[in-house]
């Protein structure tokens, strides 16, 4: 099913589809096809992908027609939202989540941005961690499995099980409804000032960094973005996000809005790997939490 939107015009996604499940997937796109391939097939290896709902939000492009054909093929049981002007990538993944949490209902929501590559069992990974945050009363609104892991694999090896309080990039996440009717009114009130009316490109970051820093004062948050503004949005409610000291996936977005090459090469992605990925693919999925000194530093 392809659904149509337009960012100057209020639409609800459970007018067009039902909520067959409790969890759903997310996909975050623009113009980036072969991202968004190699995102997809890594997904499609998650035995868990084709048992709940995928909904691809497609932001306009000159790219969408390649962009829906590889969703088309890979998820056959999907649903796209495609966008018919430009929201950018901060209003377009704040309104997914708005789609599936609000007014969708979805318990659990994954959100994927399109140039991440996960490994076989990021899904599970995913659910036992947020499963075990809310077992041991840990105030995690959203875990995932990625961090810019850059130590030996026989480090690695030794900390599979560690866990901590993070403040990395939120590229493919799961975010709890509970946590998130707790703060969404942040993200709310951070589209509609900052994305709704105004180019991404026109926007005063620093007035934004200023506001963000100004809701809440558990961390300073040096980023004007979605991110800042959901660490923002958490902090202020209590909430942390959890995620690996041994990362569960690749970052290969070297073109992108906030990225370039060697900017990606400046932060040293390329030194992230998976050369532990049989150990990921046989470990029992358990648990420690551990506090990072990083953790301290800025956001950003």
């Amino acid at each position: 099913m392809i659904i149509k939107t337009n960012r100057n015009k209020e639409y609800n996604l459970s007018e067009y589809v039902p909520k067959t499940e409790k969890i759903a997937i997310s996909i975050i796109a623009f113009n980036r096809p072969k991202y968004l391939q190699k995102l997809i097939k890594s997904l499609t290896k998650n035995k868990e992908f084709y048992q709940y709902p995928v909904y691809l939000f497609q932001d306009c492009s000159n790219t969408k027609k390649e962009n829906l054909e590889i969703f088309k093929k890979y998820c056959p049981h999907g649903t796209a939202i495609v966008r018919t002007n430009h929201y950018g990538c901060g209003l377009n993944i704040i309104d997914s989540k708005i789609q599936l949490l609000d007014n969708l209902k979805y318990d659990y929501i994954f959100t994927f941005e399109d140039d991440l590559i996960v490994y076989d069992r990021y899904i599970e990974y995913c659910l036992k961690l947020k499963q075990w945050t809310e077992d041991n009363n840990i105030p995690a609104a959203i875990v995932h499995g990625w961090n810019k892991c850059t130590i030996n694999i026989d480090e690695k090896i030794k900390k599979l099980n560690d866990v901590k309080f993070t403040k990395t990039h939120l590229w493919g996440i799961l975010s709890g409804r509970t946590e998130w009717d707790s703060y969404k009114e942040v993200l709310y009130e951070f589209r509609d000032k900052y994305l709704r009316y105004v180019k991404y490109k026109k926007r005063d970051a620093q007035t934004i960094k200023t506001w963000l820093n100004s809701i809440q004062n558990t961390r300073k948050i040096g980023t004007s973005g979605q991110d800042g503004a959901t660490f923002a949005a958490i902090y202020k409610h209590g909430y942390q996000v959890v995620g690996p000291l041994v990362n569960r996936a690749v970052y290969i977005g070297t073109t992108g809005m906030n990225f370039r090459k060697h900017k990606w090469y400046g932060r040293g992605f390329q030194h992230v790997n998976l050369d532990h990925i049989d150990h990921l693919n046989k470990e029992e999925l358990n648990f420690r939490f551990i506090h990072d000194i990083n953790y301290d530093k800025l956001i950003d």
